[in-house]
Formats: structure tokens, C-alpha cells, sequence
């Protein structure tokens, strides 16, 4: 019984839903800064491979590979048998 006293006195607080409403509105301003970071993460990642492709002058990340002497990986297939 007082849980239930103590949940109707907060919904009959004036203050509380906008308590909540401030406290998601923080929330959700936080997570776009977060959001706007990432991007301007990849922004800065795209400008960086821009770059590193015209100053090698490659065209892709395999030309890149090839210039500085690595070899792709070699994938072995493999029959996978499932036992039933």
C-alpha cells in the first residue's frame, strides 16, 4: 500500500513528469553528440583514405597492398559434411 501511495504521489507531482522529460531530453542530446562524433569520425576517416590514395596513387586498398609488398590472405575452401 505506501508503494502504491508513493507512485500516486509522484504522478500527482507537478514536477515530475517534466523532472523526466528534462532528464530524457539530457539523455537524448548526449546521445546525438555521441552520433555526431562517429560521423565526424567517419568524415575524418574518409578525408584520411582520400588522401593516402592520391599520395600513393592507388585507386584501391588492393593497389595499396600490392605497393607496399603485402600478399592477400589465401582462404582455404572447405567441404563442411554435416553428420545428420
Amino acid at each position: 500500500m505506501a508503494k502504491e501511495n508513493k507512485i500516486s504521489e509522484l504522478l500527482n507531482d507537478p514536477d515530475f513528469f517534466d523532472l523526466i522529460k528534462a532528464k530524457i531530453n539530457k539523455d537524448l542530446c548526449n546521445l546525438k553528440k555521441i552520433v555526431d562524433n562517429i560521423n565526424q569520425m567517419r568524415v575524418d576517416a574518409n578525408q584520411i583514405e582520400n588522401n593516402l590514395m592520391s599520395t600513393v596513387g592507388a585507386n584501391s586498398w588492393e593497389e595499396i597492398a600490392n605497393f607496399i609488398g603485402h600478399k592477400p590472405l589465401q582462404f582455404i575452401a572447405f567441404d563442411i559434411k554435416h553428420e545428420h
